[in-house]
């Protein structure tokens, strides 16, 4: 049985670089079901600091055990932090030598308003230690996160989650610079690269 009275705390992480749904973002995180948070919020509204030198010094920051991420056009249902943290703590307590959880996401166009599936994972949530020891790039301008754990992460243990509660804004077509039909193309190709192995 899980004590909910002894969750770990969460450092939420948001990079403030754009206005237009920033209150929203931050709105959302506060509307969460989890009770037991922090919000870093760092502000790079000039674009003087990479993306990955960014999400360092909230780390470093951070007083949580584990660190999630969210951009400031982005928005988490409110379920979706709890969601995390216990697959976190159920795949940890089935022995699995796991650092944080990561899951797939909701998009949302926002020239339509609709929202639907998108076959990405995000970024995710880690556990701080682990951020600290293995930092993000921060010569990258962009695909911070997909260089970190295509390139590092999943050699330490990660967990990708079947959970939607992660709202990415579309922007012409756009996810955080992703095409999503792309994407969509290259996870089908990644799919059937594993079947191939196994």
């Amino acid at each position: 049985m899980i004590d909910y009275n002894e969750l770990p705390l969460v450092s939420i992480i948001v990079i403030h670089s754009r206005e237009k749904w920033f209150n929203e973002c931050i709105t959302s995180i506060e509307k969460s079901f989890y009770p037991n948070k922090e919000i870093i919020v760092i502000e790079n509204m000039e674009r003087n600091k990479t993306i990955g030198k960014c999400w360092n010094d909230a780390v470093n920051q951070a007083h949580g055990e584990m660190c999630l991420f969210v951009g400031d056009d982005d928005a988490v249902m409110p379920e979706y932090i709890m969601g995390c943290v216990l697959s976190y703590i159920d795949r940890r307590s089935k022995g699995f030598d796991i650092r944080g959880v990561a899951s797939n996401c909701m998009a949302i166009n926002v020239e339509e308003g609709a929202m639907t599936p998108a076959l990405m994972y995000v970024t995710g949530m880690w556990e701080t230690d682990f951020l600290k020891e293995h930092p993000f790039d921060e010569t990258l301008k962009k695909k911070v996160d997909y260089h970190w754990m295509e390139n590092g992460a999943k050699r330490y243990g990660n967990n990708l989650t079947w959970n939607f509660g992660y709202i990415y804004r579309q922007h012409n077509g756009q996810v955080s610079g992703i095409n999503l039909d792309k994407e969509a193309i290259e996870y089908d190709r990644r799919k059937k690269r594993k079947k191939k192995n196994r």
